[in-house]
């Protein structure tokens, strides 16, 4: 996984630049290669379809994560900011999943 930029837009003209380079390999330049499967996450307007990018030097694939996306996590940063800083505040974790609306 890679870690980008929120706007879809910016990240699609900085693939097609030739601008995001290969955490696998040394050199390495990204191009586009599709979509990753649609999920759900809790933060979201909707579901959430990452791009794929494939390295032109060693053709391995990485998914393109926005920054307000956690790796393997099915909230939003900011709902788990929200829990944590709860959590700080004393808050137990029924109030917590309460207070967001998510299980406890």
């Amino acid at each position: 996984m890679v870690t980008v930029e929120v706007d879809s837009a910016r990240v699609e003209s900085r693939l097609a630049a030739g601008e995001l380079r290969c955490p696998s390999c040394v050199g390495g330049v990204l191009a586009g290669w599709g979509y990753a499967r649609s999920r759900r996450v809790v933060g979201t307007a909707g579901s959430v379809r990452p791009r794929r990018s494939r390295c032109r030097t060693c053709a391995v694939t990485h998914v393109l994560l926005p920054v307000t996306l956690l790796l393997r996590r099915a909230y939003a940063a900011e709902v788990i900011w929200e829990a944590l800083a709860a959590k700080a505040a004393g808050v137990g974790h029924r109030g917590i999943a309460a207070k967001l609306g998510v299980p406890a």
